[in-house]
């Protein structure tokens, strides 16, 4: 009788076992591969809609960035003009300088904007009927100056001469505004004038220079106007508000 070998021996099993194992074994191995096939499938689901996911997350990220500034965007500020009345001390063509005595007694020293390369806010109708900075030659002239700049380091952008006059000036407070026709002021004494606004009138508000018609103000703010005389009344040839 032969030996049966001891590792024969010891996995050797009944015919029924064994068939119905080689089923087990099948069934297994078939739900594995079934297994296999759904984890690939669901693998590759997850990576295609994970990467989608993936996108719209980057794209709203860059979004949110941009909207709150994380992401610097290149953009060149505009230097918005201002407006104020006095009266052309010298010009000094060699420093490119304009010093003014300015209504409010003091003087006023402006680059005439030769070397500028600013980008300006301006209104287009109160540049109308002024002279460039850098080729106003007319000293003793009464000016309106357009400007940019702070109180150290102003550049002219140009000059309305208003002429010889004779002028009048005022600083009240407004009794009385009607758009795009008059302005009627109070000064210290009580006594109320009222004076024309048309849109070559130039006015200096809170955004800066504008003309006669877009000027705004109510009642109750101070200002202070600068206006000639003929047989109608009194125009406002520049206006600000305090």
């Amino acid at each position: 009788m032969k030996d049966t070998p001891r590792c024969e021996a010891e996995h050797a099993l009944p015919e029924k076992q064994t068939i119905a194992g080689h089923r087990s074994a099948n069934y297994t191995d078939a739900s594995a591969r079934r297994g296999l096939g759904a984890f690939a499938i669901s693998a590759a689901i997850e990576h295609r809609w994970g990467g989608l996911f993936m996108l719209k997350a980057i794209v709203c990220n860059i979004a949110v960035s941009i909207c709150f500034g994380s992401i610097a965007i290149p953009a060149t500020a505009q230097q918005v003009v201002h407006a104020l009345t006095g009266t052309v001390s010298s010009i000094n063509s060699a420093n490119k300088t304009i010093s003014v005595f300015q209504d409010n007694g003091t003087q006023g020293e402006f680059s005439d904007g030769t070397s500028a390369k600013a980008h300006l806010s301006i209104d287009k109708k109160v540049a109308l009927d002024t002279t460039a900075a850098e080729i106003f030659k007319k000293a003793g002239a009464y000016v309106v100056v357009l400007y940019y700049g702070g109180d150290q380091d102003r550049t002219a952008v140009a000059l309305k001469n208003l002429g010889a006059g004779p002028f009048t000036s005022i600083t009240g407070s407004v009794v009385k505004f009607d758009s795009k026709h008059a302005i009627q002021v109070a000064d210290s004494s009580g006594e109320t004038q009222s004076y024309k606004l048309i849109q070559d009138t130039i006015g200096e508000g809170y955004m800066g220079a504008v003309d006669g018609f877009k000027f705004q103000a109510q009642k109750g703010d101070k200002v202070r106007i600068v206006a000639s005389k003929d047989d109608s009344g009194f125009t406002a040839l520049f206006v600000r508000l305090m």
